[in-house]
């Protein structure tokens, strides 16, 4: 198996006359126009040369329309079964892919040179394993790192029963920290916590990797920057993959003589031995633009926006306390406050041209991104996956992860698990019944979840209102790791 690494998520494995592209990414942006790819990847040639593509999920960083366009549409396209319906229209109709296979969760395809190919489900997630016969390549992504240990811990138990033998593993291992860097609390070290942040993904990394057991690990999937101003501070957190070998050493010193610890840039492969080849490459840093031109008449816009948060209040408790509640919708030429308030009375949504006195919790989002997630309930990615919208809290108003929890669901409106349940049942319950993170869940509630994992986790609200060093502690993240990169 020879692998290249291309960039972000983006991986491109040889395996006889199989030729394996994994989770695309090229030039333009993601979620909207706030995600943008850097380093930037490589080698556009193998978006063509491949003949099978494995996406692992939904989010726009690993499933990129614009980017599978331009790929080799007789490519065998392979994505993960998921409870909603619709992803063979989307990738047979819409893009143009003549084999489309919907992954089933806990199975193994042969491909057309004979590699095999196996997806395990971690929610909406999934880790891919190629297996050549000769080496053993596991693609974690974005499936665990960010997840709890309990978690991490079950998924790795399955994994190593089934792949007793692994050469690689490739893990995420920072970037996800929508929440906690947009959302401010007066007394809160911003960069501190961030920082801390980014040490918990690195140090979930390295507890897969010494679960796991391979003979290399390569931390990928975190190139990419915030390019709005208000957002850039976030890009200086980052945990560089260069540390990861420290940390690995650190935290786990008796697994340093079966697993190294690789810094693969974009633009290397790697050989069989475990030696990097090839120098670093970056493709250039795609144009950008702060604020993308608008469709529609901003009024409409906002006032479709309103229409759907009073439906969401009409669907999700909201705390009462929390009001008035003033989210601002920005464009270069004006705004607009879609202000929540309550008294005695329920609580409703109107639309005013100035902000209230004294909100007790204030947000702000560009109407580009209100536009783009009215379209579909996906796109609330944007605000939840892109960073795109913030909020500020009122320190008089008692945190909780239940507040947390409710701003996300007022201005958010992704598809819920009830729908496809109610709408596909059958789809569902196979989807739920072959789901790692499903299953996690249920044991727990049950109390069958005996793992003791190694590291404690630590609440939402635990982000917001603790300090940084002594989140560190709680999560045995080693002081000098707890600090972004210099």
């Amino acid at each position: 198996m020879k692998i290249k690494y291309i960039g972000h998520a983006c991986l491109f494995c040889e395996a006889g006359e199989d030729r394996v592209l994994i989770d695309p990414w090229f030039e333009t942006p993601a979620y909207l126009n706030q995600w943008h790819i850097s380093p930037g990847p490589t080698d556009e040639s193998k978006l063509k040369e491949a003949n099978a593509i494995v996406i692992s999920h939904g989010h726009e960083d690993h499933l990129h329309a614009d980017t599978l366009a331009r790929c080799n549409r007789q490519a065998a396209l392979y994505y993960p079964y998921q409870p909603f319906s619709g992803d063979r229209a989307f990738f047979r109709e819409e893009l143009g892919f003549e084999t489309f296979v919907e992954a089933q969760g806990n199975r193994t395809y042969r491909l057309a040179g004979g590699t095999r190919i196996a997806f395990y489900p971690v929610g909406h997630d999934c880790i891919i394993v190629l297996d050549d016969g000769e080496r053993v390549l596991v693609n974690i992504n974005d499936a665990l790192h960010a997840s709890s240990a309990g978690l991490i811990e079950a998924v790795c138990a399955t994994l190593r029963q089934r792949h007793p033998r692994i050469d690689y593993v490739f893990c995420g291992y920072g970037g996800a920290s929508y929440f906690p860097n947009c959302f401010h609390v007066a007394s809160k070290d911003a960069a501190g916590v961030a920082g801390v942040r980014e040490a918990l993904f690195a140090r979930n990394f390295c507890l897969i990797v010494e679960r796991l057991r391979p003979r290399f690990a390569i931390p990928f999937a975190a190139d990419f920057k915030l390019r709005h101003q208000s957002l850039q501070w976030i890009n200086a957190s980052r945990f560089g993959r260069r540390r990861m070998a420290d940390l690995f050493g650190t935290l786990f010193p008796e697994a340093l003589s079966r697993t190294t610890v690789l810094a693969v840039e974009p633009g290397q492969g790697i050989g069989p031995d475990g030696m990097i080849v090839g120098a670093g490459e970056c493709g250039p840093d795609p144009a950008f633009s702060e604020v993308l031109p608008l469709s529609r008449a901003f009024d409409d816009i906002v006032g479709d926006y309103k229409a759907l948060i009073a439906a969401n209040l009409a669907r999700y408790p909201f705390p009462r306390e929390a009001c008035p509640f003033a989210i601002e919708v920005r464009s270069p030429e004006r705004s607009a406050w879609i202000v929540l308030s309550g008294g005695d009375s329920a609580i409703t949504a109107a639309v005013e041209a100035k902000p209230p006195e004294s909100p007790v919790v204030s947000a702000a989002i560009g109407a580009d991104s209100v536009e783009h997630l009215l379209r579909c309930g996906w796109h609330s990615d944007v605000v939840v996956i892109g960073y795109g919208m913030e909020f500020w809290i009122d320190e008089a108003l008692p945190i909780s992860d239940k507040l947390i929890h409710a701003l996300g669901d007022i201005v958010t409106h992704y598809p819920k698990a009830k729908q496809a349940l109610f709408k596909a049942p059958l789809r569902f319950v196979r989807w739920a019944a072959n789901n790692h993170q499903v299953r996690h869940t249920l044991r727990r509630k049950l109390g069958l979840a005996r793992q003791s994992p190694p590291f404690a986790d630590v609440s939402l609200t635990d982000w917001l209102t603790v300090e940084p060093s002594e989140l560190a502690r709680r999560l045995g993240i080693p002081g000098p790791f707890a600090q972004p990169s210099s």
